[in-house]
């Protein structure tokens, strides 16, 4: 949203946008700060100077899209032993493992068997937040403390070792993934 006018109209614009597309993504951009605090009675990800917007353009990228994800639907359906269908959030799975021909999906709280493989949640899931590890493995970054070329060591203590298959992969997909979640623009 450009900036222009002193009558704030462009707020109140934003204000309908924010109730009518609450995912939108809105970026100020204005020639000074005199509308900064009227700004912030809205939803947006960024105000800009016009002279600084080229310069900021894949930071404000990279936020948006963070965004978005963050707002997309975090939930997959799981077909359980006994019939029972359960809608997990993706936030609360500590990991997946394969183990006898069936699948543990592994929260803080609970452990749920399932048969569908790992390798079919990992396409259907389509995560970034997620490592697969081992054959018999698919981690969540969210909770694990420490990576070493060899293991994940998650927040609750549990070692998880990493196959030499996945060594070099493991290790490169956390670094990133820490990069993106503690770099700010």
């Amino acid at each position: 949203m450009d900036i222009q006018n002193d009558d704030n109209s462009e707020i109140e614009i934003v204000k309908k946008v924010n109730r009518e597309w609450p995912v939108c993504q809105v970026v100020y951009v204005s020639d000074g700060f005199h509308h900064v605090m009227d700004a912030y009675e809205t939803k947006h990800i960024y105000y800009i100077l016009k002279e600084k917007f080229e310069e900021k353009l894949p930071c404000i990228m990279d936020k948006a899209i963070r965004q978005l994800k963050a707002c997309g639907s975090k939930e997959m359906a799981f077909q359980c032993h006994g019939g029972v269908i359960v809608r997990l959030k993706l936030e609360d799975i500590m990991y997946f493992e394969r183990n006898l021909r069936v699948t543990n999906v592994v929260t803080r709280e609970y452990r749920y068997i399932v048969d569908e493989k790992i390798k079919e949640i990992e396409e259907r899931m389509m995560s970034e937040d997620f490592v697969r590890c081992h054959s018999s493995f698919l981690v969540n970054f969210f909770y694990v403390k420490a990576c070493t070329k060899k293991k994940l060591i998650l927040k609750n203590g549990q070692v998880i070792d990493i196959s030499r298959s996945y060594w070099g992969k493991a290790e490169k997909e956390y670094v990133q993934w820490v990069k993106k979640r503690s770099i700010y623009c």
